[in-house]
């Protein structure tokens, strides 16, 4: 007899999950108002059945339904927007100690990592937070505590380039601490001299245990294979991609691949699948090798650090077990949604992680999507077809089969990529059909260096392979990126409406019963036709355009032309706008940054383009000519960390325009008065002058050279770096355009222009376009 049925099971968890989601984007007053309506809704309906005399099944049910809804609601709004709000009382400059749970970033410039502070301003605390040292420090290791003096920001302000959730994926921050000065900082090391059981015991030990674990696997692959190829080795093993080269890793990204970094279902297969097989070879008992997995899938969550990719492909495997134990049926979509159910109920701030949603929309693609494509392509049978005929049939088949997972799992993951990446792979399907054999042989080879590191003989054979598989792999990942269509935007204003029409479409045509499966085909060739039409129109009528962001004194310009992109940063790097410059220009079909222009270099800029351009595709990074001992050495620091990202960096004087994108020219002047940098850049399409200039340039001697250019701006804007104590005076065209980055400025000024054509901000965050005639 079975204890209960899949499908009201797989409803539950669906309803749980889209009650988690929503709660997630709404007020914690709204929450509860919500909640109160569910209850009101489910009341009435068991009114309703008692009144027809529902079936007891029917109404068991509907009250599994309901506790699985308020369990989403409840779970949520206790243990997440509490949290969230008590960390808002601690925002400003505070003193704070604070235990390292995770690693995000580290070079000799600056680093960044997950911590717990438990302590602020004396008072006891448990905050989640992460710590951007904005110098060279020694690395951290998880377990150790720092003491510090902090200024905390939410998680979603710009900390030395970037905001704390662009840095890390985890929303279980709360608090970003950002540390200027190395000089206020105390650490206090883990001791990793102690048993076992002390640090099992001890605080953050069950972390630290794990983070040895981690480190003893990658240890003894690069013993076996060297550290480049262990590196690469480690990713596919552990999910731990921070020693692989930066390029590598984008690579990955540009060619559609990037899912073969994440610890999933493909790694839990490959690797439990040859545990069974060996068990089988031993004769073990079904009901011995269920154990044994299930202790090796525990193991493999440790050694992935307990990633959501990896809980997810491991609860879905114990979700078979049970509901095999439990029922007499068994179903993938339910195991799947169960698996992710549990993850929430565990972690609930999993409902934000990216990780988890990628992973599941690309499973559910594959259960829901690969039988059919399986059934369209059956395999040879042995009465028609001999074992030579079989074995050549069988190489395309895999490839076909490979190429519609590979547009399933896309194709779900399409919102996704809309809404994170801003772009979408042109190159997944054949990089997929390329890379899976090369991956899976890769991934064995990991993990048999894991084990026989210590056996010379094998791991010279394992280490000869690996060399010759991970040069093949990185060869044709770099080919596959290399392509100019390795990418599309879809930051396009039309994406947004393609991209909502073909999720209602696929997600009818998944609840819906349609008797001829080939209709399923029809939707993701819809949706690439119209995308092409509508892209090919917007470039015929897309204009050049060039953006001015403030933000008080931290300024920028970004320039968009022909799908290239470039930024003129004038800022001082503590809070640059970089992520917002290429956020808006994504609009315009940009997936990369041609060129950034710096007008200055300070500590900050070192600090903040080590973590950017690690993250970000940057052609060239233009530096100012050095002007002292302090700017040559962050300078070469600068250049030091682009020639490790793959960025061009190129020096210039002030004296001649560059072009920083497809046809578009610059000419940045900068002045040293003291200890204030002042600044005039100009860019040109060739025909008009478009110019940025602040205040305190006409006190500077570069003030007469640039005059002749000011006179010639279509647009001139007035930056915001400070207001002089005296009046200031440009001489501009009768019909040019001027814009105050502030009221203040205006007040200052001695500009005679038309006053029709004048324009100041009022507001704390300024955004200006101009679009090139």
């Amino acid at each position: 007899m079975e204890l209960f049925k899949l499908r009201p099971l797989c409803a539950c968890c669906g309803l749980f999950l889209l009650f988690s989601y929503i709660s997630a984007k709404l007020m914690p007053a709204d929450k509860i108002f919500l909640l109160i309506g569910v209850l009101a809704i489910f009341i009435l309906l068991a009114i309703v059945g008692r009144i027809f005399r529902l079936e007891k099944y029917g109404f068991f049910s509907l009250l599994m339904c309901l506790l699985f809804i308020i369990g989403a609601l409840v779970n949520n709004l206790l243990r997440v927007e509490l949290p969230k709000t008590q960390a808002e009382k601690y925002l400003g400059e505070r003193s704070a100690v604070m235990n390292v749970i995770e690693r995000e970033h580290y070079s000799s410039y600056s680093s960044s990592y997950v911590v717990d502070v438990t302590e602020i301003d004396g008072e006891k605390t448990s905050v989640r937070a992460l710590v951007v040292l904005g110098f060279g420090a020694e690395e951290l290791s998880v377990g150790d505590a720092l003491r510090a003096d902090v200024e905390f920001y939410r998680p979603d302000a710009s900390v030395m380039g970037q905001t704390g959730y662009q840095r890390t994926d985890r929303e279980d921050v709360t608090l970003v601490a950002a540390v200027y000065e190395s000089d206020s900082v105390a650490v206090r090391k883990f001791d990793r001299d102690m048993s076992f059981f002390g640090k099992l015991f001890s605080q953050k030990g069950v972390s630290v245990l794990i983070y040895e674990l981690r480190s003893s696997v990658a240890a003894r692959i690069d013993k076996c294979l060297g550290e480049s190829i262990g590196a690469l080795a480690n990713a596919y093993l552990t999910g731990d991609k921070s020693d692989v080269e930066v390029s590598t890793v984008r690579d990955y990204r540009r060619s559609g691949i990037s899912h073969l970094f994440a610890v999933s279902g493909m790694h839990v297969s490959i690797l439990l699948g040859a545990i069974e097989l060996l068990l089988k070879k031993l004769y073990c008992r079904k009901s011995l090798r269920c154990v044994i997995l299930s202790v090796c899938a525990l193991g493999l969550l440790c050694l992935t650090g307990f990633s959501m990719s990896a809980m997810r492909s491991v609860f879905m495997l114990f979700a078979v077990y049970i509901i095999f134990l439990l029922s007499e049926e068994n179903d993938s979509p339910t195991s799947l949604f169960v698996a992710v159910s549990v993850i929430i109920l565990i972690t609930p701030y999993a409902i934000y992680e990216l990780g988890m949603w990628m992973s599941f929309l690309a499973t559910l693609a594959v259960i829901t999507f690969y039988p059919l494509i399986e059934r369209a392509i059956p395999r040879l049978s042995k009465k028609k077809a001999g074992r030579a005929l079989r074995a050549l049939y069988a190489i395309p088949r895999a490839c076909l089969l490979t190429a519609g997972g590979t547009v399933a799992a896309t194709m779900f993951l399409l919102p996704v990529s809309w809404a994170i990446f801003g772009e979408i792979s042109l190159v997944a399907i054949p990089a997929n059909i390329v890379m899976s054999p090369l991956a899976t042989l890769f991934l064995i080879l990991s993990a048999l260096a894991a084990l026989c590191c210590n056996i010379p003989l094998i791991s010279y054979a394992i280490r000869y392979l690996a060399v010759g598989v991970s040069s093949l792999m990185t060869l044709l990942v770099e080919n596959f990126s290399g392509l100019d269509i390795a990418t599309v935007s879809l930051g396009y204003p039309f994406a947004k409406w393609l991209v909502i029409v073909f999720t209602a479409i696929v997600a009818v045509m998944m609840l819906i019963r349609i008797s001829r499966k080939i209709l399923f085909v029809l939707p993701p060739i819809a949706f690439a036709v119209s995308f092409l039409v509508c892209v090919i129109c917007f470039g015929a009528v897309n204009p050049s355009a060039m953006s001015y962001h403030g933000q008080g004194t931290n300024e920028l310009i970004s320039v968009s032309n022909d799908e290239s992109f470039a930024v003129i940063d004038m800022s001082d790097g503590r809070y640059s706008r970089f992520g917002d410059a290429l956020d808006s220009a994504s609009a315009y079909g940009t997936t990369e940054i041609e060129s950034i222009v710096l007008t200055s270099v300070s500590s900050s800029h070192v600090s903040g383009l080590d973590y950017f351009l690690r993250s970000n595709t940057v052609r060239t990074l233009y530096l100012p000519e050095p002007y002292s001992d302090k700017s040559r050495e962050l300078s070469a620091e600068l250049i030091t960390i682009a020639e490790n990202c793959g960025t061009r960096v190129s020096i210039y004087n002030g004296d001649s325009a560059f072009e920083i994108c497809d046809g578009i020219f610059v000419r940045a002047m900068c002045s040293q008065i003291g200890d204030k940098r002042s600044v005039a850049a100009f860019v040109s399409d060739g025909e008009s002058v478009y110019g940025y200039v602040d205040a305190f340039f006409a006190s500077t001697p570069s003030a007469s050279e640039a005059a002749e250019l000011i006179s010639r701006c279509d647009t001139l804007i007035i930056g915001n770096n400070g207001v002089p104590d005296h009046q200031y005076s440009y001489d501009v065209s009768e019909g040019a355009k001027i814009v105050y980055a502030g009221t203040e400025l205006k007040q200052k000024s001695n500009i005679h222009t038309n006053e029709n054509n004048t324009y100041f901000n009022t507001k704390k965050v300024f955004d200006f376009r101009i679009v090139f005639d």
